[in-house]
């Protein structure tokens, strides 16, 4: 949308998180023709305001801003801190009443200066971030037109969590390191697996035992069980069967039961051991997640993009595009996913720059695979 500045005041006084006094910082008020509405700039803006580039009667182009409420709001210019600021709040508000209390958070590298005949207003089209007016400090990029000049190969990135429960990455690797480490991980997992059907099985057989001598000693053919109904209730018996966990008192708790204790600690152990082999798979599922978790990899491409339009600049800076998920993309039939192709424009968006060369810029870390859309082919 494109939006004209009302007026600017500056908001003195405050502390960030540090304790540190925080310096003058300027706020705008922009206006839609109609009504009007505070804007909390980021330092970009700021800067540009302070250079007179940014004052009354300019024009902007704004993409990607939202609205942030104040449960407490104060006067015009007041400043309000971090606890009182909120967006849970969902009324709606009259725009005349609502000045004092809502807030339009523009960025620097979503914002651009329109020219003096732009309409006011929704635009009907997303205003375009080109790569040169982008800065490391300025926040969310909501939308760049741009063509693929190179593209590297797929990689991949294997997360996982230490005995201490902090995240670590094994990579980036390509593709024949990436398959050699689930290979890895597969053998492992298989030797784990077989490893704990072992212990189950082991643990089945134990316990079949202890059922053949316990209806051998009740004469199962001759047991009835509603003889041993209130006599041995449920929890007796689970207690006697926690008992037989340990196989160096088994032995002594079998010995001291009667015929009808035996009767009922075998009808529970046979239906005990018929439930467990009927969910063993899931079990075992289970137990090996502790043992050999499963991996978490995520697959990236690097492109290396320009800008497809610009404005006033021809369009030689490159940045690095960072596509994350990329196998999730196709975008024609008969290619491969993740495939691009030298030429192919795009409309993405990211939420992360970090810069270091001034003619290159590094776009990256945040830019889901639903990011880019497809504006044309090579």
């Amino acid at each position: 949308m494109v939006l004209c500045v009302s007026n600017i005041t500056w908001i003195t006084g405050g502390y960030a998180d540090d304790g540190t006094s925080l310096e003058p910082r300027p706020e705008l008020v922009l206006t839609d023709g109609w009504y009007l509405i505070r804007a909390q700039v980021d330092a970009p803006l700021a800067r540009a305001v302070k250079r007179g580039i940014l004052r009354i009667g300019r024009k902007l182009g704004v993409a990607g801003a939202y609205v942030r409420i104040s449960v407490n709001p104060g006067t015009s210019g007041e400043l309000m801190n971090n606890n009182q600021l909120s967006s849970e709040k969902k009324d709606p508000a009259e725009p005349l009443e609502a000045f004092h209390s809502v807030k339009l958070i523009i960025s620097g590298n979503s914002t651009h200066l329109a020219p003096w005949h732009a309409k006011l207003g929704f635009s009907p089209g997303p205003c375009i971030s080109t790569l040169h007016s982008l800065t490391p400090d300025g926040g969310i990029v909501a939308a760049m037109d741009v063509v693929v000049v190179k593209a590297h190969p797929i990689a991949y990135i294997a997360f996982s969590l230490d005995e201490n429960g902090v995240q670590t990455r094994e990579g980036p690797m390509n593709a024949s390191e990436e398959a050699a480490a689930h290979e890895r991980w597969k053998k492992r997992w298989e030797i784990e697996m077989s490893k704990l059907r072992i212990e189950f099985e082991k643990k089945w057989n134990r316990y079949e035992g202890y059922l053949q001598r316990l209806e051998r000693r009740a004469g199962v053919d001759e047991f009835r069980p509603s003889q041993d109904g209130s006599n041995f209730p449920l929890d007796v018996i689970e207690n006697i069967y926690d008992e037989l966990e340990d196989p160096a008192q088994a032995k002594t708790v079998l010995a001291d039961l009667g015929k009808f204790e035996c009767g009922s600690l075998a009808r529970y152990i046979r239906n005990r051991l018929e439930k467990e082999k009927e969910r063993a798979g899931d079990d075992l599922a289970n137990e090996v997640k502790h043992v050999c978790p499963p991996r978490n990899v995520r697959n990236f491409r690097i492109i290396v993009v320009q800008d497809a339009r610009t404005q006033r600049r021809s369009g030689h800076r490159k940045a690095l595009l960072n596509v994350w998920d990329v196998l999730n993309l196709s975008f024609s039939e008969g290619t491969s996913p993740g495939s691009f192709e030298i030429g192919q424009r795009f409309m993405a968006s990211t939420k992360l720059i970090s810069a270091s060369d001034p003619d290159f810029v590094s776009l990256g870390h945040e830019l889901e695979a639903n990011s880019p859309k497809l504006v044309d082919g090579p």
